[in-house]
């Protein structure tokens, strides 16, 4: 990182350092310009973060006094949130779950332009492990009693996330040879099995 001190009037001297470390600017205007030149640079400085504090803060409705605490408590809700999404969107898509690991899929959420949130994509194996307490949370509620569709064939649905073969179930009006897919009602959910 290079700084230019505004300060040294005719010539302008460049002063080198490291990204985010100010230590080698803050020495040379304490050596040039003294005490006074500091302590303007240390308040501006101070001014600015409280500046951009204030801004993020009035962006995801914080009150300033509380500052960064409940700011990492509401960006903690907006990860919750997102990886609830995710989960939902795999769920429901039925795509594998390498798609995580894709680098297109990476990119879309990390080209998101918020000034104060960047998701954190969950690997595949934490995505596993969360669709199935996802599942079991579902399968849980009330309402989500497992029954076929059809009257001629009764199964019983194996509550698991296995694959495993079945026979076809269809409506007693349809031909079963050409349904492709078991429908099972989970409430107002359903569950489609599919077959290879």
């Amino acid at each position: 990182m290079v700084a230019l001190c505004l300060k040294c009037s005719p010539k302008q001297n460049i002063v080198k350092g490291y990204n985010n470390c100010t230590s080698n600017f803050v020495g040379h205007l304490k050596r040039k310009h003294g005490e006074e030149c500091l302590n303007e640079y240390k308040a501006y400085i101070k001014s600015k973060k409280k500046k951009n504090l204030s801004t993020i803060c009035t962006e995801n409705d914080v009150s300033v006094t509380e500052g960064k605490f409940r700011q990492r408590k509401n960006i903690n809700l907006l990860q919750d949130e997102f990886e609830e999404n995710t989960i939902k969107f795999f769920t429901s898509s039925m795509i594998p779950l390498r798609a995580v690991d894709n680098p297109y899929f990476i990119k879309t959420f990390m080209d998101l332009e918020t000034t104060n949130f960047k998701p954190k994509l969950i690997s595949r194996r934490t995505l596993t492990r969360r669709i199935q307490e996802y599942y079991g949370r579902e399968i849980e509620r009330p309402g989500s009693s497992v029954e076929p569709l059809d009257i001629g064939t009764r199964l019983s649905c194996p509550l698991g996330l296995a694959r495993q073969r079945l026979p076809v179930s269809c409506p007693p009006d349809q031909d079963p040879s050409q349904l492709p897919v078991t429908r099972y009602h989970l409430g107002w959910r359903s569950c489609s099995v599919t077959f290879d």
